[in-house]
């Protein structure tokens, strides 16, 4: 009976954390519908510019766009500094009421305010809404790990820990896989729809005129509808077998206070004292009034003990190298936000083709994590660990550098067409053409082994040192730690990469130099922890042997 429920906690937990992360992918896979003009959103301006003009213009669509750019910049960087206020606030709260109890409200609430996102035409509204999704996305990992640090044994820690991730990049790769499919179906509906009005003609872009989904570039509501409908599932799994588990555990602690009655057949006045007394100790049961106020002194201590120990981890270097890493790898986990535009520029993909790459940058992951993620990783010595990681985190720099040659390369090409003297030093090729080309297969497959590359460092190492330091007590506390520090330096990341030029090769230059700084410096991290490790057992053994 236990094992049943422990497989039907991890479904639902599997299921919590798989709808969170496909709701993450919703924006960036409609990112270009968004900051179209005719995408049925209203910009916050005095004069808009959907009000103000009744055809379609260059003039018109461009200031739109760039409008709508800086908007969506804006947003990124404040929705993630809401994930940062979240992880700063939340985590004590979160050890203090339960992950279960938390992740049950951030569902309804996610739900909610999905909906709003898929039916509002203001752009504020739907800036202030995609804020509050990221808040409550602050809670997911914690919350998760929370529970698992209750549901499960020590053991099982490395496996959960595994199928979160797993569960993750899975929501990642089919959501990014599904929306692009959906938003491919609305193109091909609306291009031999005798209903849609001929795109030669011109459209009418008065929101109050016209339905905000009677646009192409509209169909990105459906994906924001789907991600609202869809929390529904996790949240009927979690409300089922939690209630289970508190059913079990009821009848575990009625068990255990039970009287154990004492035999007849003692009569000697000797052998009954003990059993009166014994029957008398057994029979002082706490009343109900007693135990809600002990459990309140338990949940008022909670907050400060989580936070006793998170001071006490700040002492450690081990804590602060998992820190850095751990902010690092969540920059490098963000570019996934801008691969739809990053191929959309560079390598004239379609949106929905562009959508589906993001779907082969997580199915990396997913191979990654089915490899590693489980007690294979943890069952390895400490120094094969280490290098397992530090490999991964040589072919993400790897990866950053082949597409910053392609970036030169494919600006040099622009720029030598543009003056028609091209005078580059050609490597291997001919016709003036450039030193390093990637193609669009070739840009996918490095796609797929930078999602291969980054998961492990990403999810393992700075979330089983939280489960093992934290305990049961400070878990999601700690994680929050490291996720609250990683959060305000990817804060400024979104807002500078979102304000940048996409269609420039320089823009994605500098974009692909900062990841390969981000890249480097988890690489010396892990072979510094891997060095405390080793000092640390050394040390261990020098005490064991003055002991003998």
């Amino acid at each position: 009976n236990k094992e049943c429920q422990n497989i039907g906690m991890a479904i639902a937990l599997f299921a919590t954390y798989f709808t969170v992360m496909g709701s993450k992918c919703t924006l960036p896979s409609t990112l270009p519908m968004l900051t179209s003009i005719n995408s049925g959103l209203r910009l916050p301006l005095p004069l808009d510019i959907t009000s103000t003009t009744t055809t379609t213009t260059p003039s018109s669509s461009s200031l739109y766009e760039s409008l709508s750019q800086k908007l969506i910049a804006q947003t990124l960087g404040m929705s993630t500094m809401a994930i940062a206020t979240g992880k700063f606030l939340l985590g004590p709260i979160i050890d203090r009421y339960g992950g279960v109890a938390c992740l049950k409200v951030s569902l309804l609430l996610l739900g909610s305010t999905m909906g709003i996102l898929a039916s509002t035409t203001s752009f504020r509204t739907f800036s202030i809404s995609w804020i509050f999704v990221d808040f409550l996305f602050s809670t997911t990992w914690a919350a998760c790990l929370n529970a698992v640090r209750y549901s499960f044994h020590e053991s099982q820690w490395p496996q959960c820990i595994g199928l979160l991730a797993f569960a993750a990049r899975m929501g990642n790769a089919l959501s990014f896989l599904t929306f692009g499919s959906l938003l491919k179906w609305a193109q091909h509906r609306h291009y031999h729809s005798p209903f849609m009005p001929s795109l030669s003609s011109s459209s009418t872009l008065s929101s109050s005129s016209s339905s905000p989904f009677s646009s192409i570039n509209s169909s990105w509501r459906i994906v924001f509808w789907l991600a609202a409908v869809i929390q529904i599932v996790p949240l009927i799994l979690l409300q089922l077998f939690d209630s289970k588990t508190k059913k079990t555990t009821t009848n575990t602690t009625i068990k255990s206070i039970t009287p154990i009655p004492h035999s007849s057949s003692s009569s000697s006045p000797t052998s009954a004292a003990p059993a009166t007394a014994t029957t008398a100790k057994q029979r002082t049961i706490p009343t109900h009034s007693q135990t809600i106020s002990s459990q309140k002194r338990n949940n008022k201590n909670k907050k400060t003990f989580a936070l006793q120990i998170l001071r006490h981890q700040t002492t450690k270097p081990a804590f602060w190298l998992h820190l850095i890493s751990r902010s690092c790898l969540m920059i490098i986990a963000s570019f996934l936000l801008f691969v739809p535009s990053y191929m959309t520029h560079i390598f004239q993909m379609s949106n929905a083709s562009a959508t589906t790459v993001g779907s082969i940058y997580a199915t990396g992951c997913l191979l990654s994590l089915s490899i590693f993620a489980s007690q294979k990783f943890t069952n390895l010595p400490k120094r094969s660990q280490t290098i397992t990681l530090v490999s991964m985190m040589f072919t993400i720099l790897a990866c950053c550098l082949t597409h910053i040659l392609h970036l030169l390369s494919h600006s040099n090409n622009l720029a030598s067409s543009s003056t028609a003297s091209a005078s580059a030093t050609v490597l291997g090729g001919g016709g003036g053409s450039s030193v390093f080309v990637l193609s669009k297969s070739m840009s996918i497959l490095s796609m797929f082994a930078w999602g291969f590359a980054f998961a492990v460092p990403f999810y393992l190492p700075p979330s089983l040192y939280a489960l093992k330091h934290g305990g049961k007590g400070s878990s999601a506390t700690l994680a929050d730690a490291f996720d609250l520090v990683a959060f305000l330096f990817l804060a400024a990341f979104n807002y500078y990469v979102s304000g940048l030029p996409h269609h420039l090769s320089a823009s994605w230059i500098k974009v692909f130099s900062i990841l390969s700084v981000c890249g480097f410096i988890p690489l010396v991290c892990f072979l510094l922890l891997n060095s405390i490790h080793e000092k640390g057992v050394v040390v261990e053994e020098e005490e064991e042997d003055e002991e003998l």
